[in-house]
C-alpha cells in the first residue's frame, strides 16, 4: 500500500484573522483491494484519490462557519459540505 497527501492552509488576515482557506489532496493505492474510506460503501478499494478546497470563517471565539467542495477522481463525482462548528 502506498499513500500520499498534501495540505495547504492560507490565512489572508494572518494567524489572528477570521478567514481561513484550505486545499487538500489524498491518494492511496494498493496491489489488492484492502481498504474502504467512503461512508456507506460496500466492498473494498485498491485506489482512492480526492482533492478538496474549503473555507472557514470565525464568527465568534468558539463558533465557525465552514464549507468544503471535494472531487473524487475515481468515482468522478463531487461532494459539497457546509455547516457550523461550535466548541463549548
Amino acid at each position: 500500500m502506498d499513500g500520499a497527501f498534501a495540505e495547504v492552509i492560507w490565512a489572508p488576515g494572518g494567524p489572528g484573522g477570521r478567514l481561513f482557506l484550505t486545499g487538500l489532496y489524498n491518494r492511496i493505492t494498493s496491489d489488492a483491494p484492502v481498504f474502504t474510506l467512503r461512508q456507506g460503501e460496500s466492498g473494498w478499494l485498491a485506489r482512492y484519490e480526492t482533492a478538496s478546497v474549503g473555507a472557514s470563517y470565525l464568527l465568534h471565539r468558539n463558533l465557525r462557519a465552514m464549507g468544503e467542495a471535494q472531487w473524487d477522481f475515481e468515482e468522478e463525482r463531487a461532494r459539497l459540505v457546509a455547516g457550523v462548528v461550535a466548541a463549548f
